[in-house]
Formats: structure tokens, sequence, C-alpha cells
């Protein structure tokens, strides 16, 4: 989602269920409190409930049904008998017969031709001197003679640049799940952006290296059923919620909490996932120059996965306390963040948002404790 309202693609997208898991709760967030963008939501709920219902009232009823049932051809194909092959080489050794004796006539009258037109005597030429000089040769080839034409050389787009381009999207935050991808297309790099609002387009286009094309593009979307977008939600006389609540100064502040948490989370899993992608898509043989930048890369999101974590800790201290979660373990030496980050989001998604989970609720304290101390 970019700043501001969400697009017009990213409310269909999120009705559809398409966009990322750790974007689509920020979306539904904002259209929630946002009457215009709710507004827009159902308008096209609207659109897409009226194209269904003429489907099957108006454009079903028209179609006529099959004249007859299809027949099972596997068993009259299992039964047929063998095709016999008739072999075909009686038709070309005449034809090519053919194309040799009038290969050999060509050459017999074209090569008589040329002896004709040959001059019968010579003038006497003095000859010349001795030279020690090679004999000189023409670079034009001759007449009649094809020379050969080398293939042209395929361009391989060079790894350093897609490293600068990586650099270049990282300085405006475009490798934290908005729908820009880099990629190689006729030996060059390109970037290609998909709904992106005007102004974050051209903040994108003003930081990328001199000479590197956008492509916009404008995928149709899949339009979702209506009311079959949102996540569940637990209700108020949930007892786990409604504990909660109690404990933490009400209903306004609960849901102020918890979206302070939710908010967290999705930022510190947008970091896990553009560290994923920067070690899946970048080729393993870089120059010194680039490895440095990939590395000032990698360390700036480590640190920003580092603050999200620990903030989370500090926000989530009133929810384990109410729920009398253990202590945060120790972090264990190695571990994906991703994975990791995706276990925490999982439990906080459970606790405040309704959101199913295959452990049981008695354990979930102990999960989130878990899940926390993973990622610190």
């Amino acid at each position: 989602m970019t700043i501001g309202h969400p697009t017009n693609l990213e409310i269909v997208r999120y009705l559809d269920g398409e966009l990322p898991w750790w974007r689509r709760r920020s979306v539904q967030r904002h259209v929630e409190a946002c009457w215009q963008c709710r507004a827009r939501a159902d308008e096209i709920r609207q659109i897409t409930g009226d194209f269904i219902r003429y489907r099957e009232k108006a454009l079903f009823p028209g179609v006529p049904p099959p004249p007859a049932q299809w027949r099972d051809l596997r068993a009259a194909l299992r039964d047929a008998p063998a095709f016999a092959v008739r072999p075909r080489r009686a038709g070309w050794v005449p034809a090519l017969a053919a194309l040799a004796a009038a290969a050999l006539g060509a050459a017999v009258y074209y090569g008589g031709r040329r002896m004709e037109t040959q001059p019968r005597s010579l003038p006497s030429v003095k000859p010349a001197a001795p030279s020690s000089a090679p004999p000189r040769t023409s670079a034009l080839p001759r007449v009649g003679a094809t020379a050969p034409v080398a293939p042209p050389a395929l361009a391989v787009p060079r790894p350093r640049d897609q490293v600068r381009i990586r650099a270049a999207l990282h300085g405006v935050s475009a490798d934290l799940g908005e729908p820009v991808e880099l990629r190689s297309r006729n030996g060059r790099w390109e970037v290609a952006v998909l709904g992106l609002a005007p102004h974050r387009l051209a903040e994108i286009r003003a930081a990328l290296p001199p000479g590197v094309p956008v492509v916009v593009e404008e995928a149709p979307p899949t339009l979702a059923l209506p009311g079959g977008a949102s996540a569940p939600r637990q209700s108020a006389s949930d007892p786990l919620p409604g504990a909660l609540v109690g404990r933490l100064g009400g209903q306004a502040n609960f849901e102020r909490l918890a979206n302070r948490i939710l908010e967290e989370s999705d930022d510190m899993m947008a970091r896990a996932f553009a560290l994923r992608n920067l070690d899946r898509q970048l080729p393993a043989a870089l120059d010194t120059e680039s490895l440095t930048i990939v590395a000032r890369i990698r360390a700036s999101h480590k640190r920003a996965f580092s603050m999200h974590a620990a903030r989370l800790a500090e926000l989530t201290a009133p929810l384990r306390e109410a729920t009398a979660a253990p202590a945060l373990p120790a972090a264990p030496q190695a571990v994906d963040l991703a994975t990791a980050g995706q276990r925490l989001d999982r439990i906080l998604n459970a606790f405040l948002a309704g959101a199913p989970h295959p452990r049981p609720r008695s354990e979930w304290p102990a999960e989130l404790a878990q899940a926390l101390g993973a990622v610190q």
C-alpha cells in the first residue's frame, strides 16, 4: 500500500485475497477506518455481485444444453488394431533424382557459357620485377560468393548493474513489499511496477540510475465474490479478547494497542522478506564493490528488523502480563528471520484479530513468548 489511500487495484487485490499476507491487514484496517475507501470497496462488491447474478440468471439459462452425452472413446481406442505405416521412399527417390539432374544441367549450361565468353588471345604484358612483398589480396568478396555472417552476440545484463538498481530501490523503500519487480529483458535491466500512485511512481523513477526503464503494468485483476475478503475477527463476547479488554483499560485502548502491534509486525515482516528476496535474487559471483553495497543493504534491513522486534517485545508486555505468559527465552544462534517472523505474526493475529491458529488457546501465551524470543 502506498502513502495515503490504497489504489483501486490494491482494493481489488485485497477483496480477491491476492495481496501479500503482510500487506493485507494494513489495507483492511485502512478500508475499515476510511469511509471513502470503504465506499469504493462496497461499490466493487456490488458490481461483482451484479455480474454474478447476471451470469446465473441471464447468461447461463440462454446457453443450450449439449445434444447428447459425450461418448467414452477409451475402450474403442484400446480395441482398435494398430495402423501399419507404409514406407514412403518410392515418393522422394524420383524427386531427388530429378533435382540432381536439374542441378547438373544448370552447371554444364552456365559453365559452357562462361568458357565461351573468355577471350581467345591475351595481349602480351611485360612481366614485372620480382618483389619480396607478399601478394595483396582484395578485401572485397568475389561476385557470387556468400560471406559467412556471424550471429549477433546476445547482451547479458551485468550483475553489478543489478546491485546498483537494487540499492536505488532500497533507498526509497521500494523493496518492502510493493508491487515493484527488477527483471532483465533484451539484455538490459528494467523495473516493472503495478498499480502504484503517480507520486510514488515519480519517486521511484527519480531514484533509479539514468537509462533504467520503468515499465508500468496494469494487469486486469480477478474480482472477488462479495463479502469474501475480510479476515475472520473475534466477537466482543469471546472470552479471551473480553478478558484482555478489561485488563488493558477498555475497548478503545485494546483496539489502539492491537493496531500498533499488528502494524509493527507488518513492518518487521517486510524487512524479513526483503532479506530473503535479496539472498535469493542476487547472483553468487559479485565484484568487491557490489558485495560492499549488498552488505550495506542487508545490514540496514537487519537493523530495522531488530528494532521492530524489540518494539514488539515492548508493546506486547501488557498482553503477556494479562495472559500470564512465561518470560522470553534466549534467542537461538541461527534462525531464519522470515520463518521466525511468520510464527510471531501468526500468534499475534490469533490473539488480536481472531485468526485461526493450530495450537489450542491454552498454549497461546507460551507460544507468544517463544515466538518473541526467536526474533530478538
